[in-house]
């Protein structure tokens, strides 16, 4: 996993972007607002304080 890619939490099946690596297998991602109801949306990602997280590389799976 590398900054830039796109994944989907595991436990709440949301869709979001690796935004920072933060080392030992962790990742701050930023949610999208819902990527399958607009196409805009899925390519920009919130900017709100709580739009993302920080997860390891276990919650986290790399979709095309």
């Amino acid at each position: 996993m590398q900054i830039g890619d796109n994944v989907r939490v595991r436990a709440t099946d949301r869709r979001a972007r690796i935004i920072e690596d933060l080392g030992n297998s962790h990742y701050r991602v930023l949610f999208y607002l819902d990527p399958d109801a607009d196409a805009l949306d899925r390519d920009t990602p919130q900017d709100e304080d709580d739009a993302g997280g920080v997860y390891t590389a276990e919650d986290l799976e790399v979709i095309a």
